[in-house]
């Protein structure tokens, strides 16, 4: 297996990650995305929403594999993210890699993954899709929901 933090690849662009993919020479992968700091002020809409675009970058790295786990950090804690994935479908993941870096880490791009992230988070609760993620989608919902005290 191979392991692939996100935030290390923002200078690639899909050849680069592509070629950088296959020379792994490998179809197991560990997707880690790192979790922020913030600001104690808004501290509880931000880690719900860190969780929320997890789910979402979760589901679409699951869309592309024929195996998918994830684990559910605690909001307590700066534990990253972490997906795996076995796909042989190389082109599909390095797409959806692309798509969330650029979603996540790149601003003028934002807008469409959050939107698309908030489409999925609706469609996950009103039961229309059956998410691959559905810890962290429950885990956001309980920070935003005051089950969780920061």
């Amino acid at each position: 297996m191979f392991s692939l933090t996100l935030n290390q690849f923002i200078k690639y662009n899909v050849t680069q990650m592509h070629q950088f993919i296959l020379h792994q020479n490998t179809d197991h992968f560990e997707i880690i995305i790192p979790r922020r700091r913030f600001l104690p002020v808004h501290k509880k809409y931000q880690v719900f929403w860190e969780f929320h675009l997890a789910a979402y970058a979760g589901h679409l790295i699951a869309g592309v594999g024929e195996h998918f786990a994830y684990n559910v950090p605690s909001p307590h804690a700066q534990r990253p993210f972490r997906f795996e994935i076995h796909t042989r479908n190389h082109q599909s993941f390095i797409d959806a890699l692309s798509g969330i870096i650029t979603g996540i880490y790149f601003k003028q791009d934002i807008n469409d993954f959050e939107n698309s992230a908030s489409k999925f988070f609706l469609d996950a609760f009103n039961t229309n899709i059956d998410p691959a993620t559905i810890g962290l989608i429950i885990q956001a919902n309980q920070i935003l929901g005051n089950d969780i005290s920061f």
